[in-house]
């Protein structure tokens, strides 16, 4: 007589809570993981407190379970219990203070393992939300930070526990370059600027800390240059009207869902950001092997090594930025080796399946902690 089969042990229920399903890094993030997690083993559900649904559609086009509770505010943890009743996780992967307010004891009360997320490393953090923080910790098993530079910070300003987090670079997918000079015809054509012009992107939602308003100064002061930003507006076309003062040299787009035509376009990329956490912009540039200029700020250190080919200036300091640009023009051998370093950089440290592999290992661990 044969021995009986083994019996086939059900995913791990895992329910990832995001305060927007609007489209950043946190949430592009998110969507690699609901892409590539291994669905044998886990069982994924992204719940969003707000936004407009576009990471909703790309969980449930991934094949898992996704919504938006929408709503006021004071009906989220009332909301919260429910999904947790439903879907009874095993583990809950939290993702934004405001989530992190709602759902964390949520999560404790009903038996899941709770993971926060650090998402950035943001240094003028109000007092209020650093309360806010800390008053919910108790709750938390682990936090996920994306940088050492989050994790220390946390440590030193909110004084959680060093052995408390752990760090899980993003990954970023290698690109297509098959097509690429299809692309950036087509993407120049579209939007009438001419072949022969260099263009500089930068590729993050309109909010004051991106830099936007620093590379504006530099491009007055390297008049070869021409740019193109795409992102959410957070600053109601202010930076719109800015860029209209350069004469039609800069060019504005809203959110971009495919950002190959515009990286393919693009001769080189900035990123002047005031703080970040791990930039998933800077790294997708550096795949396409752009040579990039960035402040090293928050994670961005992290992201470019001292083998990245990516120069460095300050946030707030546009005169050397422009000088970036104009050596640039000048030199396309120093543009084309430092964007070869920039790619091989990213493909050596920043894959999408090192970082879902490293979160299927937490998910697992946190897994057993509670059930054991």
């Amino acid at each position: 007589m044969d021995p009986p089969a083994p019996i086939a042990s059900s995913p791990t229920r895992v329910l990832i809570l995001t305060a927007s399903s609007d489209i950043g890094g946190t949430e592009r993030q998110v969507s690699y993981l609901a892409r590539h997690i291994d669905r044998a083993a886990f069982a994924l559900r992204v719940v969003s407190f707000g936004g407009d649904g576009r990471l909703t559609a790309m969980v449930r086009e991934a094949g898992h379970e996704a919504e938006v509770l929408g709503g006021p505010f004071w009906l989220w943890r009332a909301r919260t219990r429910d999904v947790f009743r439903e879907f009874r996780p095993r583990v809950a992967h939290l993702f934004g203070l405001r989530v992190d307010a709602v759902a964390r004891r949520v999560a404790r009360e009903h038996g899941a393992a709770v993971i926060s997320a650090i998402r950035n490393a943001e240094p003028y953090r109000s007092w209020w939300r650093i309360w806010l923080d800390r008053s919910s910790a108790r709750h938390v098993d682990l936090f996920l930070a994306n940088s050492e530079a989050g994790r220390r910070l946390r440590i030193a300003r909110e004084g959680f526990a060093a052995d408390r987090i752990e760090v899980i670079p993003n990954g970023t997918p290698p690109p297509d370059l098959a097509h690429r000079e299809t692309l950036r015809r087509q993407f120049r054509v579209a939007h009438g600027i001419p072949e022969e012009a260099l263009l500089v992107g930068l590729v993050a939602n309109y909010r004051p800390q991106k830099g936007h308003r620093t590379l504006l100064a530099a491009l007055a002061a390297a008049p070869g240059w021409r740019a193109v930003f795409a992102g959410d507006d957070y600053m109601h076309t202010a930076i719109h009207t800015e860029a209209a003062r350069l004469g039609g040299r800069v060019l504005c787009l809203d959110y971009q869902q495919d950002l190959a035509p515009l990286y393919a376009a693009l001769d080189a990329f900035a990123l002047p950001s005031f703080y970040e956490g791990m930039p998933n912009t800077l790294m997708e540039a550096m795949a396409w092997g752009l040579p990039c200029i960035a402040a090293p700020t928050g994670g961005i250190p992290e992201v470019i090594g001292t083998d990245g080919g990516v120069a460095t200036v300050g946030p707030e300091d546009p005169e050397s930025l422009a000088e970036e640009l104009r050596g640039l023009e000048e030199d396309t051998v120093i543009r084309g080796s430092r964007g070869a370093a920039a790619r091989e950089r990213i493909e050596r440290h920043f894959s999408v399946s090192a970082m879902v592999r490293r979160h299927e290992e937490v998910y697992r661990r946190m897994a057993k902690l509670r059930s054991g």
